[in-house]
């Protein structure tokens, strides 16, 4: 994926949204599997924002 191109700014703002909405809601992430919810990324998307957020973002996308 390192050469996936940068993504427009207003997409990287909307992308970093998304991270924090998924970040406010652990338990669903932790939990949700149990009663059949779940919460998928693509790969680019994922690497956006471990790109963006590191280590932060990497415990939140294991949950996805």
């Amino acid at each position: 994926m390192a050469d996936q191109p940068n993504v427009p700014p207003h997409l990287a703002e909307q992308i970093d949204r998304l991270f924090l909405a998924l970040k406010s809601m652990p338990e669903l992430l932790q939990t949700g599997r149990a009663y059949g919810v779940t919460v998928g990324l693509s790969p680019a998307l994922a690497q956006q924002m471990t790109s963006v957020h590191g280590e932060e973002a990497s415990a939140v996308i294991l949950n996805t």
